[in-house]
């Protein structure tokens, strides 16, 4: 896999190396584009070897309801060992899968010496990539941009007004 130049906010007086999850036949096939609506069970995931690492789990989705936190290396799905090598495609079919069927998730946690099981039932979540907006002085606002999709421009020009009432 090559090795990719990240910059973050948190690091703002470093530069650290990442390495880049996404193989050339995903990057072909291009970004999966996000919606007003998901489904599935709602996380934000890296590949690593033989397991899913959650970054993400928003507030509403069902893998927020159950519990599952950033960090969580999930190493079963339904019973069964993930592969050495899953591409990220596959990873997100497994996760996403029929609308109201059960997951069954083995989880490893940082600081529990067991594996924990989750049962989670895909659902359907929004998919806001302005979450958040609010007036800090009457010129000056915040609006919070978690991800981009096809919707990031017309919520964005709509956020000040929906938080604040006037729309």
């Amino acid at each position: 896999m090559p090795w990719t130049w990240r910059s973050s906010r948190e690091a703002a007086s470093r530069r650290c190396w990442q390495r880049s999850t996404h193989d050339a036949a995903s990057l072909k096939r291009g970004p999966r584009t996000s919606i007003k609506e998901a489904t599935g069970i709602g996380i934000g995931f890296e590949l690593s070897d033989s397991a899913i690492v959650v970054f993400s789990s928003p507030t509403g989705t069902q893998a927020f309801s159950v519990g599952l936190c950033a960090g969580d290396r999930i190493v079963e799905l339904d019973h069964h060992p993930l592969p050495k090598r899953l591409p990220r495609e596959d990873a997100r079919d497994l996760l996403d899968g029929p609308l109201g069927s059960t997951l069954s998730l083995t989880v490893e946690r940082e600081g529990d010496p067991l594996p924990l099981q989750f049962d989670i039932e895909r659902g359907s979540f929004p998919s806001q990539s302005v979450p958040y907006a609010y007036m800090v002085r009457p010129d000056l606002g915040y609006v919070l941009v978690t991800r981009f999709s096809l919707t990031t421009g017309d919520e964005f020009k709509t956020a000040p007004n929906r938080y604040n009432g006037t729309a």
